[in-house]
């Protein structure tokens, strides 16, 4: 029965998962310029990078019926349908 519910029940998803993006837009390319510079990114850009990385197959597993339990708004691992990220790694020269 709730399955006919999981387009309603996704769309608060939907809308963070948006707002999300929109800031993606902003710090990927910070990311990616202090990476250029320093050899690292920073702690904080990668924190956001992996959660938004996950939070999004969290939303799409939930809404094609994939994984069961309603998805939490943060990206946290653990997930039935996750992405497993390795740590942010140290350039050594």
């Amino acid at each position: 029965m709730i399955v006919a519910f999981r387009l309603i029940l996704v769309i608060p998803h939907l809308i963070w998962l948006e707002l999300w993006a929109i800031a993606a837009v902003v710090i990927w390319p910070i990311d990616w310029v202090w990476t250029l510079i320093v050899g690292q990114s920073p702690e904080w850009a990668h924190s956001f990078s992996t959660s938004f990385s996950r939070y999004n197959p969290h939303v799409s597993g939930y809404l094609y019926v994939v994984a069961d339990p309603y998805p939490g708004f943060v990206g946290e691992p653990g997930y039935p349908v996750d992405l497993k990220i390795d740590p942010d790694a140290t350039w050594h020269s």
